[in-house]
């Protein structure tokens, strides 16, 4: 069962221009890419660090669209659900 943590420091902005998004990308560029944990919400993504695999911690990343996932889905996640979808991520980094 996983537990969040107090949000992510992450310079909160609203993001509007092409310089604004590289802001945005730099920021996230600097938290370590096996502790970042993406979920699809709506048009956009929830993002979390993973403060903790064990036991599982996990700290919302307030990016442009601050998107997060309900606590009750938060408490259903498992270790391995969270290692899956950053593995996945990974791969799919692999192409782009």
């Amino acid at each position: 069962m996983a537990k969040l943590g107090n949000p992510y420091p992450f310079p909160i902005m609203k993001v509007y221009t092409q310089e604004e998004f590289g802001e945005q990308d730099k920021a996230l560029d600097n938290i370590p890419s096996d502790r970042i944990f993406d979920y699809p919400v709506a048009d956009g993504k929830a993002l979390y660090y993973v403060e903790s695999f064990s036991p599982l911690v996990i700290r919302h990343i307030d990016d442009s669209d601050g998107w997060s996932l309900p606590d009750t889905h938060i408490r259903g996640l498992k270790k391995e659900d969270v290692i899956k979808r950053i593995e996945g991520r990974k791969l799919l980094n692999k192409f782009f």
